[in-house]
This record gives structure tokens, sequence and C-alpha cells, in this order.
């Protein structure tokens, strides 16, 4: 979406991004980590767990402010996983913009076996992010 056309509600979360790592170094305390490192099984099993524990607390809950906390959770928890794999606040930034360019190239429509809620689905030559993200990350 160029700038132009963007609603007044869309915002920077860069400072979202460096509040959530900086709690991850200062609060959870997860130590120095190397740039770009991939979690140990035993974080990526802790992040699932996590994820699933908002996913749950989605599905139950009764009321729009309880699902907002675990949407906004999730989120939470995945920027502290990119921070754990050493990520810099900066490098999050340009990861998330270059997932969501690639979706940006989706087109509408309904996900085979997600017929639910509208979908956006990867038109034919579609790419995904992955070598953006290798890009940005230097991997």
């Amino acid at each position: 979406v160029e700038p132009a056309t963007q609603p007044s509600h869309v915002v920077n979360l860069s400072n979202l991004i460096q509040r959530v790592v900086t709690f991850n170094y200062s609060v959870v305390k997860i130590g120095e980590r190397a740039r770009g490192q991939m979690l140990s099984a035993s974080e990526a099993s802790w992040l699932k767990q996590a994820f699933c524990e908002e996913a749950e607390e989605l599905v139950d809950a009764t009321a729009l402010v309880d699902q907002v906390d675990a949407c906004g959770d999730a989120i939470i928890f995945a920027i502290g996983g990119m921070a754990r794999m050493g990520l810099t606040p900066l490098d999050i930034d340009r990861v998330l913009h270059a997932i969501m360019d690639a979706n940006f190239e989706k087109k509408a429509g309904v996900k085979p076996g997600r017929e639910g809620a509208p979908d956006a689905v990867k038109p034919e030559g579609w790419v995904g992010p992955e070598e953006r993200i290798r890009g940005i990350l230097n991997v």
C-alpha cells in the first residue's frame, strides 16, 4: 500500500518492536544473542507452546477485549522469538516489511480448507519472502 493510500490509523510500529526487544533482554533476560541464530529445540518448543496458548485464549474468549489481548500477545511472542534469534529491532522491522510486501502480491480469494472467511491467495508465479529475508539477514 502506498503511503498516500494508507488509512489514517496506520502507525509506525518500530517503537513497539524496540520495546518488545528491550523487554526480552531486560525483563526476560534472554542473554546476548548472535545475530541470526536459530532457536534451540527447547526455545522453539517453548515458543510454539506460547503461540498455542494464545490461540486457545482466542478461541475460548467470551469478550472482545480477551480476543484482542490474545492476538496482541501472539504478536509480542513472535517479535520476542525473533529477538531470541538475535535479530535487531531494525532487522525485525525489515523482515516484517518483506513478509508484508510478499503478502501484498497475493490476491483476494478463498483458500481450500479455510472457506470460513475471506483470505489472501497466492497467484500463479507468486514468490514468498524467503529470498528477501535471506538478503536482510545476509544468510
